[in-house]
């Protein structure tokens, strides 16, 4: 990505980034068991509960509750753990390893693994998938431009080292790659269901994060529970 196109991006990305920490803030009432729900009458119903399609507030404040990515932002803009226990970072500033954590599991009961976290990048990035967010928060990754253009159908850059491990090379050193893992193009969604129901998944997925979908009918409403 040029430096000219960055200065371009750079603001709104951040702007995003703000807007998205804040829809996240109900994320708490987790905490006190309470249920979420969202009345969508008069607003533009969610076209998909697929965290690479999601393109305004009100489907990245839905998103943010059902799954979780590597990272995270807490209140203060701070990158902190979500499904990944911790991370390094190699010398270069361009290859950063995540170690998931043993009890991160979707909403049935099954392990998230290294291979769903691949698998949830490039279909983030993957142009039949419909979405935009992908090819501008995941554009660094080696081989991301590849996989967005229809050239490849492996993301070069991401690889599952083991269960538990997933390796992520990016193209160039950059300050805020960790932000960017915090979108919905980088949630992490469930491999196996994708897979075994690919036109279904999205109206009623097996989460990865706090809350997961209790009803959903279409131009109304959204309940949500832990």
């Amino acid at each position: 990505m040029t430096s000219s196109r960055l200065r371009v991006l750079l603001p709104v990305f951040l702007l995003l980034m703000f807007t998205f920490v804040l829809a996240l803030q109900p994320i708490s009432a987790q905490e006190e068991g309470v249920n979420l729900r969202w009345s969508i009458e008069g607003i533009n119903d969610l076209p998909s509960l697929d965290p690479a399609k999601a393109s305004d507030s009100q489907g990245f404040t839905v998103i943010g509750l059902l799954y979780g990515g590597l990272v995270r932002l807490d209140g203060d803009l701070n990158v902190i753990p979500d499904l990944a226990e911790s991370w390094v970072v190699a010398d270069d500033g361009l290859t950063y390893t995540f170690t998931l954590r043993d009890d991160s599991q979707f909403s049935d009961g099954s392990p998230v693994t290294a291979d769903d976290v691949v698998w949830s990048l490039t279909h983030a990035l993957d142009p039949n998938t419909g979405g935009w967010t992908g090819s501008f928060y995941l554009s660094n990754i080696v081989g991301a431009n590849d996989v967005a253009e229809g050239n490849a159908m492996d993301l070069a850059g991401a690889v599952a080292v083991d269960d538990k491990t997933v390796e992520l090379t990016i193209s160039q050193p950059s300050a805020y790659f960790l932000s960017q893992l915090t979108f919905g193009s980088a949630k992490v969604v469930s491999k196996a269901q994708a897979e075994a129901d690919p036109t279904g998944w999205e109206n009623s997925p097996v989460t990865s994060g706090p809350f997961q979908v209790q009803e959903w009918n279409h131009g109304q409403n959204i309940i949500l529970v832990p």
